[in-house]
């Protein structure tokens, strides 16, 4: 079932009803989609939501996108959603925009802990939502290749795997509180690229 809110929308706006995605979270990577938002589907201006006005703003200004005062405000107006909240935040949004039928890119983790997760992913199946979790490393051209590799044997043998991350800044305090530490929230990319 499609937002029907969503087609009005885009006649008003003069915004093709081509789904763009609208990023509620602005942080860390939630800024990231907004800026690679607008060069993969160059059909219109973002509509922004942060818990922090200041980061929205920040974020809208950089693609000329707009602010939204809550999360209900992009909910009401959005052809499709990137969840790029805390993970302690995502649930309610998810559930929100799955009942709505907006197709939904969320960032992983999918939710804050097992049962919220389980949650999410009865409630996807019940209503044939459209739900993509942004797990994607293990698809990524170097990674399978470096798996053919070493699962034909051409790389040798094993013997010790190291993992760098590269993030430029430092979290927030409360990162830590609605996400998980860095090798709960990172580390687990490794440990699936390892398998």
């Amino acid at each position: 079932m499609r937002n029907p809110r969503a087609r009005n929308r885009s006649l008003e706006s003069g915004r093709p009803a081509s789904c763009l995605p609208d990023p509620v979270g602005a942080g860390r990577i939630g800024s990231v989609h907004a800026r690679n938002l607008p060069v993969m589907v160059p059909t219109g201006s973002l509509l922004i939501y942060d818990a922090d006005p200041a980061v929205a703003g920040k974020a809208a200004a950089e693609v000329d996108g707009s602010v939204r005062p809550t999360a209900e405000a992009v909910l009401a107006d959005t052809d499709a959603l990137v969840v790029a909240t805390s993970a302690t935040d995502r649930l309610p949004l998810l559930d929100t925009a799955m009942a709505r039928g907006i197709p939904v890119f969320c960032e992983k983790p999918l939710a804050a802990g097992l049962p919220e997760a389980r949650h999410i992913a009865a409630t996807a199946r019940r209503l044939s939502a459209r739900v993509l979790v942004g797990f994607q490393r293990r698809f990524d051209p170097e990674y399978l290749m470096l798996h053919r590799l070493v699962a034909s044997g051409a790389a040798g043998q094993v013997l010790m795997i190291r993992g760098t991350a590269f993030d430029r800044t430092l979290p927030s305090e409360g990162y830590s509180s609605t996400a998980g530490d860095p090798f709960t929230d990172c580390l687990i990319h490794d440990i699936d690229a390892t398998r």
